[in-house]
């Protein structure tokens, strides 16, 4: 994913819903936690993401590393090429 893309994602996840945490995703956030060791907001936005069947955007290598969420990186940089115009 490119710089414009991220700032277009951003201007996305802005204006889009906020999710409530809702009892399938609890359970679901305990299974991963248990299973996975994950942090307690670690394991409610990956759970968030596998109910919710979305693309997670992550640079946390071990959410990216999970066997069943669909992720995408985050840029934290601009492309070197960029930088140089």
């Amino acid at each position: 994913m490119d710089l414009e893309a991220a700032e277009s994602l951003i201007d996305d996840v802005s204006s889009g819903e906020v999710i409530p945490l809702t009892r399938d995703i609890s359970r679901m956030a305990v299974e991963l936690r248990t299973v996975q060791s994950l942090s307690v907001i670690d394991a409610c936005i990956a759970a968030t993401a596998c109910i919710k069947n979305a693309t997670l955007v992550t640079n946390d290598g071990q959410l990216r590393r999970h066997p069943v969420l669909t992720t995408c990186p985050f840029p934290l940089r601009p492309k070197e090429e960029d930088n140089n115009q």
